[in-house]
């Protein structure tokens, strides 16, 4: 752990990003590995996996960079422009019927692939047990949210969680933060923001007037972002454990 202070958080919340941050992405690659085969042979395409593996890539990429400049998007929109992507890549021809039966499967795909840090459970426990706020902020859709949530029964361990969907608005644009402050009753000053995304979650903290710690994940890099200037977190952290460090 790192930081840019010699003094502790004097913080009465934490607000924790959900991907990257409360769960691993170290499950994401090759999530829809049989998916997109799937879809190539719907569209009449013969590919080796690494062939499928690059379009798909490239797609991600490409889409990123896109929607890391927007101040509200929907992840359905986003999986669904990406996926439009990757045929055109894969040198296919999207259709309604292969977008289906893909979508099916695969928002499920990453809900399953998603996995609570080894130390979540315990360091949110602790938290809890020091009177603090506690709450998820997450560019991601409602149902998806929700559906974490209810499957690893987070609703002991939060007061609230909120996601862009309800907010309508994306970290890191002010109204999301604004929103979550809003429903938490505290000041931005109160609170620390903890995430991945240099971008969404240091940034957007960073600019909505609170402290920031920056948690790392080795061999993966935060998705969305767009290449934008950012500034330096208050705290780096290597697992969430560390937060009982600065709370200290």
């Amino acid at each position: 752990m790192t930081t840019s202070s010699t003094q502790p958080a004097r913080v009465k919340g934490v607000f924790f990003d959900l991907g990257g941050t409360l769960y691993t992405y170290h499950g994401m690659p090759g999530r829809s590995g049989k998916l997109l085969l799937k879809a190539a042979e719907q569209m009449g395409i013969k590919a080796q996996p690494e062939a499928i593996g690059k379009a798909y890539q490239e797609a991600n990429q490409k889409v990123a960079i896109a929607y890391g400049k927007k101040d509200y998007y929907l992840h359905a929109d986003l999986f669904r422009d990406v996926f439009v992507q990757f045929c055109t890549a894969l040198g296919g021809n999207f259709t309604a019927k292969i977008w289906e039966d893909y979508q099916s499967h695969h928002e499920q795909a990453v809900i399953d692939t998603l996995v609570l840090r080894n130390d979540c459970r315990s360091t949110l426990q602790a938290l809890k047990d020091q009177g603090l706020y506690l709450c998820i902020a997450s560019n991601i859709d409602q149902q998806m949210l929700q559906a974490l949530v209810d499957r690893d029964q987070l609703d002991g361990l939060f007061d609230d969680w909120t996601s862009s969907e309800e907010a309508n608005s994306c970290k890191p644009h002010g109204d999301f933060f604004d929103y979550t402050l809003k429903k938490s009753d505290l000041g931005a000053a109160d609170i620390l923001f903890v995430g991945d995304s240099p971008e969404h979650d240091i940034l957007g903290g960073h600019t909505a007037g609170m402290k920031t710690a920056l948690i790392a994940e080795p061999g993966v890099v935060a998705p969305l972002q767009s290449g934008k200037k950012t500034v330096a977190p208050d705290y780096k952290i290597d697992a969430l454990s560390d937060l009982l460090m600065i709370m200290t």
